[in-house]
């Protein structure tokens, strides 16, 4: 099982929502592509656009690490759902203008009703 710190070397953070370590790999550009890391597993969620307008999000495992558990994929989808026109702006900013983006360390749960 290759190293996590090893493997994941490039990454650009985004967030921490109560554990679950949420990031791009610069080693990717297009589709874009999130990782959520929570202890020793890693998933990776692809978010498809088409013609710069969300058409939808699929999930997937990260070669050679044990996939995220279901309650941790849950939450890394709400997080996701919640919280995607920043991170489409911050994908753009990242990979577009190579800027930095903005880290937000997330305490309390998201409730899935609340509005942006």
């Amino acid at each position: 099982m290759p190293q996590i710190t090893a493997y994941l070397s490039k990454e650009k953070h985004l967030f921490n929502y109560m554990g679950l370590e949420v990031y791009f790999s610069l080693n990717d550009k297009d589709p874009l592509t999130l990782y959520g890391r929570y202890e020793d597993s890693v998933s990776k969620l692809v978010v498809h656009l088409k013609k710069g307008i969300f058409s939808q999000i699929e999930t997937g495992a990260v070669e050679g690490f044990k996939e995220l558990d279901t309650k941790e994929k849950d939450k890394l989808l709400i997080l996701v759902g919640h919280n995607l026109p920043n991170i489409i702006k911050f994908w753009i900013d990242c990979y577009v203008y190579k800027s930095e983006i903005p880290f937000e360390k997330i305490f309390k749960p998201i409730e899935e009703n609340s509005s942006n």
